[in-house]
């Protein structure tokens, strides 16, 4: 190999130190373009990015060929169609931060929304905590999923209101503990109700302002006290809330268990509900069509407002939903974010869920309520 001496070698080095010296800006532009697009890659951003997550229909069955929902100790019957619950999938969030780079591929997406973390999550609140109240929250929504069903076909579904969380923010924290069986309500002018009923509680808390003290009735162990403890305006409609998570622990006279795993939140109460009513009934409530939906379940039957609808709309509609069920108080995030091809009706109760199922099975759906300003979807 022929060598190159040390007077040969010191040209190529001016020229090469001139070739730097006469182009210096563009080298400085590109080295800092390099080194913003690995401060991109590296640096952690306070944002949450919602896209559209995985859907499940609740009335087919999963890898091990068990029922999504399987009931015991009752008739169940075919199904076919779908009922399908939706979610959203989220990247970021406290202890787990997204890059300037996601940020940046998200905002570009029609699907995604990039959301700053204090507009979604209270200063100082930790992933574990967040884990922990949307596993309470699934619980609750499978139980008051299973208690609107089997009401709304007749049966008498008796249960004790346990208490699952206290968050720190609610006016019983400190007064209500997890276990706590609330077995009375009592307020000012009224006369005390026996929390006997599934749909007791609430039904009663709606008859009541916040601000208001109320007694309840508490049993804490094989104790029974009584605790006094002011009601706050409800945040999902008319009345009052205590501020807590229940899981009301219902007498069901069959049992029902939800084969499905990695999923949190309460949004899936209303689909829930739907797939139980389904497999209890004769023929088919889709009438083998394709509906997709979503909305948290109160006990008193009300379908509630829920987040990333969006998301979740067009998460329904790739995965080959016709038909949509959106809460009412979500109507304001409807129109213009509709799929192609995706009908979406508005409901406000389990009822009129059920009903407009049924509606849809029959050919009817397109006289439906929409969520879409003109009335249609």
């Amino acid at each position: 190999m022929p060598m190159v001496s040390t007077h040969e070698r010191l040209p190529l080095i001016l020229r090469l130190g001139g070739f730097i010296r006469a182009h210096r800006a563009v080298t400085y532009t590109l080295a800092f373009s390099l080194l913003f697009g690995i401060a991109l890659f590296i640096t952690p951003f306070k944002y949450v990015i919602s896209s559209p997550g995985p859907t499940w229909n609740v009335i087919d069955t999963t890898k091990d060929d068990k029922r999504l929902i399987e009931i015991t100790d009752a008739k169940t019957y075919p199904t076919n169609g779908a009922l399908m619950m939706t979610t959203v999938s989220s990247q970021g969030g406290p202890g787990s931060y997204v890059t300037g780079a996601q940020v940046i591929i998200a905002a570009f997406s029609p699907s995604t929304t990039v959301t700053p973390l204090s507009e979604l999550y209270p200063e100082n609140v930790t992933r574990e905590s967040i884990s922990r109240i949307s596993d309470a929250q699934m619980v609750s929504s499978q139980t008051t999923a299973e208690a609107i069903a089997l009401g709304s076909l007749g049966y008498t579904v008796p249960a004790r209101i346990a208490v699952q969380e206290v968050p720190k923010t609610s006016p019983a924290y400190g007064l209500l503990m997890p276990g706590d069986v609330l077995t009375s309500l009592a307020a000012k002018g009224k006369d005390t109700v026996t929390l006997s009923q599934f749909d007791s509680l609430f039904t009663t808390l709606r008859t009541i302002e916040g601000g208001q003290t109320v007694t309840l009735g508490v049993r804490r162990g094989n104790v029974q006290q009584y605790v006094d403890v002011k009601v706050q305006k409800s945040t999902k409609g008319e009345g009052s809330e205590l501020g807590i998570y229940i899981n009301p622990k219902i007498d069901l006279p069959l049992k029902i268990q939800f084969h499905l795993e990695g999923v949190g939140g309460p949004s899936a109460g209303t689909m829930f509900a739907l797939g139980i009513v389904d497999e209890l009934t004769p023929g088919s409530l889709t009438g083998g069509k394709k509906i997709a939906g979503t909305g948290a379940l109160a006990l008193d039957g009300r379908v509630q407002a829920i987040s990333g609808i969006p998301q979740k709309m067009t998460g329904a509609k790739r995965d080959g939903a016709d038909w949509f069920l959106a809460p009412a108080g979500n109507c304001d995030e409807v129109p213009g974010n509709i799929p192609k091809g995706l009908h979406v009706v508005k409901v406000s109760t389990f009822d009129e869920a059920r009903t407009a199922v049924e509606a849809i099975a029959k050919g009817e759906g397109e006289t439906l309520p929409s969520c879409d300003v003109a009335g249609k979807s």
